[in-house]
């Protein structure tokens, strides 16, 4: 029997066919519109601008809640005549070379500062060392290229060149760029600086020794007129209990003009003398208590130790180095012993980088995360090319040979230096977990 085409068998399998391309499609609308519903919200979010996708999604990032300054200061820039000398090329003076070893210490600090402990009167004044000094000006040339951005004047030698070397190393320091505080030029200048780092405003104030007369102000035995003698911060030590009230006025007038970070550098103590003197240590008390936050000390052209003190006003403390030596200077232990006498004059060759590492909160705290330093040795040869140079003792003694001009019996002055740096900088270790670098 034949079975004709449109039988119940053959319209079933027709069917299904139509059937399934409709269901393949329809399920495909269906997960287009679902997925269109769940991406949506998503999709509305995103961030395609040129500054890359996805940036909507991003959390927000936290601005850091404290600023770190690094800190530098060394002792006396003490140009005896043999030093200016070794730097005499022809007619001119180069004296980069006295601080190459120690120039990749000194830039990397945000501020960096030094004692200028001489006149630059020019040439005119003809030059001279001990003991009223005028330095050719190629020295601040030379403190510059080392890194070195502030220098402060407020110390003995300042009036080595009378008023017209008083006024001519003012001008001559801050024509090269470089800030100069201790001294200035008249009443209307403010007697402290404030340099702006990483938006953080850091005071510095700098105060000298003089003693006051009938005629004006008595500086190292020569006279600063009645008439210039608001130009120089200084105290007189003799009477210093009624003098400590200008360090109050100056701490109290930078913070009064933003300043939030005080750092005081003071030319006081004795000469020669390895331990800080009563006075030292009444002063920096002083300051301690006005929560200032460093000191540091020069003058004595030997070092002294460091420590931290407490304020008695405060949970706040404050780190001194009393003393941080001659950094560049004549006066070797035979040069001392045989040309003036001083027997007990052993460690004026030695001098020392303090490094500093303050934090500032927002919350206007400040605390000293880490304080350091670097045992600094000056190495003279006589020749007919004579040399002067700064030498970081423990470099030289790991490295010599990256020291051209360092010999065998150097290396024991060298030792020598070190050994002495490290047990002045005993309480420095002890402050735990203050990392101290050597």
């Amino acid at each position: 029997m034949n079975m004709s085409s449109n039988s119940p068998g053959k319209r079933t399998k027709s069917t299904n066919k139509l059937l399934f391309p409709l269901i393949v499609v329809g399920a495909f609308i269906l997960a287009v519109l679902i997925g269109a519903f769940v991406l949506t919200p998503f999709i509305l979010n995103m961030d395609f601008s040129p500054s890359g996708p996805f940036q909507g999604n991003e959390p927000p990032v936290e601005e850091p809640t404290f600023t770190d300054i690094e800190l530098i200061c060394v002792g006396d820039i003490l140009p005896h005549i043999d030093v200016f000398n070794a730097a005499k090329k022809g007619t001119d003076y180069n004296f980069n070379p006295q601080f190459i070893h120690v120039k990749p210490i000194i830039e990397k600090a945000d501020i960096a500062i030094a004692n200028l402990e001489t006149s630059l009167a020019g040439p005119e004044r003809k030059y001279s060392g001990y003991p009223t000094f005028n330095c050719p000006d190629a020295i601040v040339d030379a403190l510059k290229e080392t890194g070195f951005n502030v220098l402060i004047n407020a110390n003995n030698h300042c009036m080595d060149q009378g008023q017209d070397g008083f006024y001519r190393t003012l001008d001559t320091v801050r024509s090269r760029g470089l800030d100069l505080t201790g001294t200035r030029k008249t009443e209307d200048e403010k007697p402290y600086l404030i340099k702006n780092v990483k938006g953080i405003q850091v005071a510095i104030i700098n105060f000298g020794w003089a003693t006051t007369t009938a005629s004006g102000v008595n500086v190292n035995g020569l006279p600063m007129p009645a008439s210039m003698k608001n130009l120089l911060n200084y105290i007189d030590y003799s009477r210093l209990s009624s003098e400590l009230s200008k360090l109050e006025t100056l701490v109290t007038d930078a913070r009064a003009d933003g300043a939030d970070v005080i750092v005081a550098c003071m030319h006081w103590g004795n000469e020669y003398e390895t331990k800080s003197a009563p006075p030292q240590k009444q002063a920096a008390q002083f300051l301690a208590d006005l929560d200032v936050d460093i000191i540091f000390g020069g003058h004595p052209h030997v070092l002294q130790e460091a420590d931290y003190l407490s304020s008695q006003n405060s949970d706040h403390q404050t780190l001194v180095y009393y003393s941080l030596g001659n950094f560049i200077s004549n006066q070797r232990q035979e040069t001392l012993t045989r040309e003036y006498g001083y027997t007990t004059a052993t460690n004026t060759e030695h001098g020392l980088i303090a490094q500093v590492t303050l934090r500032h909160h927002k919350d206007g705290r400040n605390e000293i995360i880490k304080s350091g330093y670097t045992a600094t040795w000056v190495n003279k040869k006589s020749a007919a090319a004579a040399v002067f140079e700064i030498t970081p003792a423990n470099a030289a003694l790991d490295n010599p040979g990256d020291f051209p001009h360092i010999t065998q019996a150097d290396q024991q002055r060298l030792l020598t230096c070190q050994k002495s740096v490290d047990t002045l900088m005993t309480a420095l270790k002890a402050m735990a977990p203050l990392a101290v670098e050597n």
